[in-house]
């Protein structure tokens, strides 16, 4: 051994070569190390999964289910000089399950499975523009021959979706459910499932569309008279009805209980369907724009607190500022949200393009027109409010995100300041309660 030799004597007086030493504490630590790296993996994989697969994802999507994309933009583009300008963008479609599966869901509605992903049956294309746009000459020559493109999105000639759906690994295995006309089991896919379209977007489901036939069945059993504010006022059947189709819409929009409940507080204690803004204050000053409308254009004796399902869209006409009148104060509101000046006039164009300038749409036929105007404005103009209501309420329980979207709501969309707030709270308050079938003590 030389001089240059490493040793030490054990507490046994032997000499010990520190080189096997320290081979044999390496080998010791990387025991321990792997044992380490196995319990940080068997962490991290764990909490992969919270992430990727939260156990709520484990409701399998029904007929109705909402579906994006996540490659959908809902902004107007263009090439080759062609603009392409949606008239009503949307980043969602409804997920139509044809009921090849003989599984049934809350009962009564189909499963969906892998299969359904047929194009134009069970997924139509998004209403949309595709962020990644047309890059073959193919792709481009099919956007230039479908004429609807321009108006309804090129996603409609790009779509190109995938055989089958694909299920993200689970904690438990899925359900297989037998095809009589195949012969084979088709697997049932949920709110984890993903659907790839080959021009390079993910589709994937935002609501299963279970809860829509929930919050119906809990609608459905309201009773005019049933809903009173803690006051003791109850709310009118116009009120309720209104309420349910607003819900409904949203719902099938993929907006979440507590927005659509803030919608419902402003809406019911805001205006009506085809409602002209009453002129008729007595209690307090009246609005320098209703004394120009009542004094130069005879608003309160023909139009003022009426509904345009009596008074005809021919009034819609005669009292629009278009052409009528140039001063600033000529507006009125106009509808459930009370639209006013610039948006009044966009909701006019609506119904007139609707209807025509001599009809009386009925007020269901009125309830469609206002609610896909504020639905297209909740894509467009205002998806700022919507974007708000998210950030603002992340870290809040429901009750507390009711409020709070009620009142940005009301601030932002409505743009009513801070009128009856109290009131429009208590009203959302109550409509969660009523949507997800609990008591609020009202």
């Amino acid at each position: 051994m030389s001089e240059y030799d490493l040793y030490h004597i054990d507490d046994k007086g032997r000499r010990v070569d520190l080189s096997d030493k320290q081979e044999e504490l390496a080998e010791e630590a990387i025991e321990r190390s792997a044992d380490k790296m196995d319990e940080y993996v068997a962490m991290a994989e764990e909490e992969y999964m919270d992430k990727i697969y939260p156990r709520d994802f484990d409701e399998y999507l029904v007929d109705g289910a909402i579906l994006e994309c996540n490659q959908a933009i809902g902004e107007d583009c263009g090439y080759d000089d062609r603009g392409f300008a949606m008239q009503s963008p949307g980043k969602t479609t409804v997920l139509n399950v044809t009921g090849e599966s003989y599984a049934k869901a809350c009962g009564y509605l189909y499963h969906a499975t892998v299969k359904d992903r047929k194009l134009g049956v069970n997924i139509k294309p998004f209403p949309c523009n595709c962020r990644i746009g047309a890059n073959t000459p193919e792709e481009k020559a099919k956007v230039a021959e479908d004429e609807l493109c321009q108006t309804e999105g090129n996603c409609r000639a790009l779509i190109n979706l995938n055989d089958d759906w694909d299920n993200l690994p689970s904690r438990e295995s899925y359900f297989l459910y037998w095809n009589e006309e195949n012969r084979q089991f088709f697997s049932g896919i949920t709110m984890s499932s993903i659907l790839f379209c080959k021009h390079g977007g993910i589709i994937t489901a935002k609501t299963s569309g279970q809860r829509t036939y929930r919050v119906l069945d809990l609608m459905n059993n309201i009773i005019y008279g049933d809903i009173a504010y803690k006051s003791g006022e109850l709310w009118t059947s116009e009120m309720i009805d209104m309420a349910k189709y607003v819900t409904l819409k949203m719902l099938l929009e993929g907006y979440s209980l507590d927005m659509i409940a803030g919608f419902v507080g402003n809406i019911v204690n805001e205006g009506n369907y085809g409602y002209f803004e009453s002129s008729n204050y007595k209690t307090k000053k009246k609005p320098d724009y209703l004394e120009h409308m009542d004094t130069f254009h005879n608003y309160g004796t023909y139009v003022s607190g009426r509904n345009l399902y009596d008074v005809g869209t021919n009034m819609l006409v005669q009292y629009r500022k278009d052409g009528n009148c140039s001063d600033e104060l000529h507006k009125f509101g106009l509808g459930m949200v009370q639209w006013t000046g610039g948006r009044g006039e966009a909701l006019i164009d609506k119904y007139l393009a609707e209807f025509g300038d001599n009809a009386f749409p009925t007020r269901e036929e009125c309830a469609k027109v206002e609610i896909d105007y504020m639905l297209e404005e909740l894509r467009t103009t205002y998806h700022d409010v919507i974007d708000k209501c998210e950030e603002e309420t992340e870290e809040m329980i429901d009750t507390d995100k009711v409020a709070e979207n009620t009142k940005i709501i009301m601030i932002d969309y409505e743009r009513a300041g801070d009128a009856n707030l109290s009131k429009r709270q208590e009203a959302a308050d109550i409509w969660f309660f009523v949507l997800t079938g609990e008591d609020n003590g009202t």
